[in-house]
């Protein structure tokens, strides 16, 4: 079933707490209307074990997608070698992820942390400008097609139908409170 007849781009950039929420939030909303959803995780390593993806990935509705060869968002302070592996598996899955946008009706697809993947420095960049455009211009209609990070690369604010900026302006990291299980991750 779909869940509207026209799929529009949301993005949820920044630097606070509630992209991946709020992403998944609209995920859980289309699977509750019966539609089929994938969402794909970026630089979060399927070891880590979000706690959100323990409800996910028993929801036939639902496809998880990780990179074969990922690391935590600190990926800017690597060596060119672990990069140019991430850089691979990252472009091979978004690759995949197209042809799927394509062959399986998916009414939403969830791009988690891409925005983390473009860097206005080149040679740290994982995910281009011009492999955004493309995503952007080649999602079929119908699909509603969200993503998170940061920073917000100029290109989507041009193709994005909602932007959505999480600005902290307080965080329990500010007083040394660690990420905690169930509320961070």
């Amino acid at each position: 079933m779909a869940v509207s007849s026209y799929g529009l781009i949301q993005v949820y950039y920044g630097d606070n707490k509630g992209k991946t929420t709020a992403a998944v939030g609209q995920a859980v909303r289309a699977l509750g209307a019966g539609a089929n959803v994938c969402m794909a995780f970026f630089l979060k390593p399927e070891k880590i074990h979000s706690s959100e993806w323990s409800v996910l990935k028993n929801i036939d509705a639902c496809t998880l997608i990780f990179a074969e060869y990922s690391h935590p968002m600190f990926y800017k302070n690597i060596d060119t070698v672990r990069l140019q592996e991430i850089r691979d598996s990252h472009n091979g899955m978004l690759m995949n992820i197209q042809k799927m946008m394509q062959e399986v009706h998916y009414d939403v697809v969830v791009l988690d942390e891409i925005l983390n993947c473009w860097n206005e420095n080149q040679k740290k960049t994982i995910i281009t400008e011009q492999q955004l455009i493309t995503l952007c211009d080649e999602k079929p209609l119908h699909t509603e097609l969200i993503m998170t990070g940061r920073p917000l690369p100029p290109v989507l604010h041009e193709k994005a139908d909602l932007i959505t900026e999480m600005k902290k302006h307080k965080h329990p990291f500010d007083n040394g409170i660690p990420a905690r299980k169930g509320i961070e991750w």
